[in-house]
């Protein structure tokens, strides 16, 4: 408006917002939405609008805040509650530089902390908020209760780089509640060492309490700042694969079948197997169903190769099976099993899922 405060969201921003929010449900992912950036606000305030306002500097300014709160946060908020595209919102991407070089005061950034997390909260309740640092000392007990604690914050997030890292372990940490490395990468940008950077963040977080981390960055074909996963083409580098075999690694799944008790020899056996995918995902996947006799034998095998599971998947199998007229009579066991392309490796094995008699 006339005095800078923000008045709300263009149509068109909204626009893209919803898109970008379909396409991560289609595919199953969740984003992590930041509103704003520490190291960036200082330049915007004071940038003058085409109607030759003055943008306020709405982290200091307690009127503009609360246009900030009522016109940006809380609708964003409002629009997108339970929707399961939202993972939480980031207030403000390393909030501590935006002190440090005297953006704003610490002690207004905790008062907009405070009131944005308490709109959000209300505007859409059970959404998780938190304002990320790369101060890891604002996690010591000492500093805590005056950096980010006390704000009602959801979690907590501290964004680290380097080669060759030491994490901390969580439990040294003065937070109360559980905390997120937002950001990681490495010093030297070559492929293999990017790679190797990875796994060192990736296992030392796993071993240490870190609640989840988040490797930086994707970007886009073309980028050329060496922190990029993707190459000029489009084509994965090194790390994709690592970070795809990390989480391939951590794919659980849960597996059982269904038949009649009894069937005679030369009839078909309708058979329903069902596996539940309970962790992580695993691309182009086998999934697996053969019977063996009671002697460990097996007898028939069938699969469906190229299956996408996503954590929470259910998918059901029918296998129409046609007993052979010379099959011994006896005990028969039903066994599924998931296996990773080309059957690298096997993810689950369910020996006896069901038992049924030949006569």
């Amino acid at each position: 408006d006339a005095s800078g405060n923000p008045t709300g969201l263009s149509s068109q921003f909204l626009t893209n917002l919803d898109d970008m929010m379909n396409r991560a449900n289609t595919y199953k992912m969740s984003l992590y939405l930041t509103f704003f950036n520490g190291n960036d606000l200082g330049t915007a305030w004071n940038q003058t609008l085409p109607s030759g306002a003055h943008i306020q500097n709405f982290i200091d300014n307690t009127t503009s805040r609360t246009a900030m709160l009522n016109n940006v946060i809380g609708v964003v908020a409002t629009r997108y509650k339970n929707n399961s595209a939202v993972f939480g919102y980031d207030l403000i991407n390393e909030s501590n530089i935006g002190s440090d070089l005297g953006y704003y005061s610490w002690s207004n950034m905790r008062a907009f902390g405070l009131a944005a997390a308490s709109k959000i909260h209300t505007n859409a309740p059970g959404t998780q908020v938190t304002m990320s640092t790369q101060w890891l000392q604002a996690f010591d007990p000492g500093n805590f209760s005056g950096s980010y604690g006390g704000l009602g914050f959801d979690f907590y997030d501290m964004h680290q780089y380097g080669d060759n890292p030491t994490v901390e372990n969580t439990t040294s940490m003065g937070v109360d509640k559980p905390v997120l490395l937002g950001e990681y990468g490495p010093s030297t940008k070559t492929d293999s060492n990017q790679s190797t950077n990875c796994t060192q963040f990736l296992t030392q977080t796993a071993s240490k309490g870190w609640a989840g981390s988040g490797q930086w960055a994707y970007e886009y074909p073309g980028a050329s700042d060496g922190y990029q996963l993707v190459n000029s083409d489009a084509s994965w580098r090194l790390i994709c694969t690592t970070l795809y075999n990390y989480g391939a690694n951590l794919a659980t799944f849960t597996g059982s079948a269904t038949c009649s008790a009894n069937v005679n020899r030369g009839a078909v056996l309708a058979i329903t197997s069902t596996i539940t995918s309970t962790a992580f995902r695993l691309s182009n996947a086998i999934s697996d169903f053969e019977i063996y006799n009671s002697s460990g034998t097996k007898v028939a095998q069938t699969w469906v190769t190229g299956v996408d599971f996503y954590k929470g998947d259910v998918k059901t199998y029918p296998w129409n099976w046609t007993v052979p007229s010379n099959l011994p009579t006896g005990t028969y066991h039903i066994a599924v099993s998931v296996n990773s392309q080309n059957w690298g490796i096997n993810r689950l094995w369910v020996g006896s899922a069901a038992t049924f008699t030949v006569h």
